[in-house]
């Protein structure tokens, strides 16, 4: 993968972020367990400053 990007599903609100880091460990990971990564995805849930 070249590129990925993660939501983030806050309070109602959605960001998004470069997830470079997060997508290098899994493939990483996976190389390393014989899978060849063909997609993620990963949702975190929270509360923003305010609604905490």
């Amino acid at each position: 993968m070249a590129h990925a990007t993660t939501t983030l599903k806050i309070a109602g609100a959605v960001a998004e972020c470069s997830a470079d880091a997060l997508d290098q460990a899994i493939t990483t990971t996976a190389a390393r367990a014989g899978f060849a990564v063909d997609g993620h995805n990963l949702e975190i849930d929270g509360l923003c400053q305010q609604c905490q």
